[in-house]
């Protein structure tokens, strides 16, 4: 059994504000544009960007102040993590070979762990609060190991 401790709902929310205050400040949001200070610290009128200037010292420890408060409320290692073990090639989690526009169930787990167990984990009781298990086999036999 592998144990990890998953990202929270607060992790993906402050790794998604974190993505749009970098988009922000560098002028690559979804319509590019000149670098503006984020939403969440803006001091211009709602609708309205504020610039960002990476010249002006005051901008500059605004985003600073903004960016360690945000990394100190949520943790963007567990969301960066996560995604690391659930792609990493050895785990057998993700076909990553087939098509990187959409996430496929690796065939040894889809051969470990037919669609029809998801029904039955769910009836099982959850792990410890913070930490996920990742599925066994129904049969509660291991998978043999390659080689």
């Amino acid at each position: 059994m592998i144990l990890f401790v998953p990202a929270t709902k607060a992790d993906l929310a402050m790794a998604i504000e974190l993505t749009h205050a970098l988009d922000a400040i560098s002028g690559t949001t979804a319509t590019p544009g000149p670098a503006s200070m984020p939403d969440m610290i803006a001091r211009a009128p709602e609708g309205e960007l504020e610039p960002f200037d990476v010249n002006k010292p005051e901008d500059c420890k605004r985003m600073c102040d903004y960016l360690i408060a945000l990394n100190r409320s949520a943790s963007l290692q567990r969301v960066v993590m996560g995604m690391k073990f659930l792609l990493d090639p050895s785990t057998e989690i993700v076909d990553v070979t087939i098509d990187a526009s959409k996430l496929e169930r690796h065939m040894r787990l889809i051969t470990a762990w037919p669609i029809g167990a998801l029904k039955l984990a769910s009836s099982r009781p959850a792990p410890a609060e913070g930490m996920a298990e990742l599925p066994v086999r129904p049969t509660g036999r291991s998978p043999k190991r390659p080689g």
